[in-house]
């Protein structure tokens, strides 16, 4: 018996130790929870997450018209460099198509830079049914979007985004009771505008196109799940199809 543990061990020792490649590093050991450095706090930064569905109508240099349609996934991070500031830049991937005949192109890079401005609130408080926080924000946008394969059909395209909407937030309980659950329900809506310009290419020929209605609405909702985590839907909509998006969005 001692014999046939000891031969068991050896083995076990020889399997973890290189005999058998099962693995091309070795493992992380559950040892100590000790860093070489520690944040204590990472105030005034947001991350999230955003899927959208982005439909358009567009027009070709020569007056010929068209349907951009992309389904974009990127990624989120936000810091509020003052109090009513924030900078905010996403990266992500972009699938899309400008013609019926197209197919979704390959995944390629989606991106974009942009500042977020609180510009003013009112507090309500009378009647108390309809207590909550108004307030006006702006939006300004500057994304680079790209999809295709170089052997078939690539689309490329900027847009510069900018919006204005009023918001009405209100709260289940009191705004200073940051453990309710949950939080708040943010509502708003506004005026949108955005300016296209992108290329569609193909083995053969370049088309450049540009957007058909460069003003809209731009409408959507947030609950937040705590004073910190949100998850919201939102709304363009410049007179054509609407492109929609949801998001997850943590702060700090």
């Amino acid at each position: 018996m001692v014999t046939k543990s000891i031969s068991v061990a050896l083995m076990t020792a020889w399997m973890l130790g290189g005999g058998i490649s099962l693995t091309s590093a070795t493992l992380s050991a559950s040892d100590s929870r000790d860093t070489m450095f520690t944040q204590q706090s990472l105030d005034n930064l947001s991350i999230g997450g955003v899927f959208e569905a982005l439909k358009r109508d567009m027009k070709y240099d020569d007056g010929g018209k068209t349907k951009l349609e992309a389904y974009n996934y990127y990624g989120y991070v936000g810091y509020d460099f003052l109090q009513w500031m924030t900078i905010f830049g996403t990266l992500g991937a972009c699938q899309a198509k400008c013609t019926e005949y197209d197919t979704l192109g390959s995944g390629k890079v989606k991106w974009s830079a942009g500042l977020n401005l609180k510009i003013w609130h009112f507090d309500l408080t009378d009647p108390t049914w309809l207590a909550g926080r108004c307030s006006i924000r702006a939006m300004g946008e500057y994304s680079q979007y790209q999809s295709g394969d170089s052997e078939t059909t690539r689309l490329k395209w900027q847009d510069m985004y900018a919006s204005v909407t009023l918001n009405y937030e209100v709260f289940v309980s009191h705004m200073d009771n940051t453990d309710a659950y949950p939080y708040s329900l943010l509502l708003y809506v506004g005026p949108a505008f955005s300016k296209v310009n992108g290329k569609r290419e193909t083995a053969m020929q370049s088309y450049d196109f540009s957007e058909d209605h460069s003003v809209g609405i731009a409408a959507g909702a947030d609950i937040f799940a705590s004073h910190n985590l949100s998850i919201g839907g939102q709304l363009q909509y410049f007179f054509d199809e609407p492109t929609l998006s949801a998001s997850v969005m943590y702060n700090f």
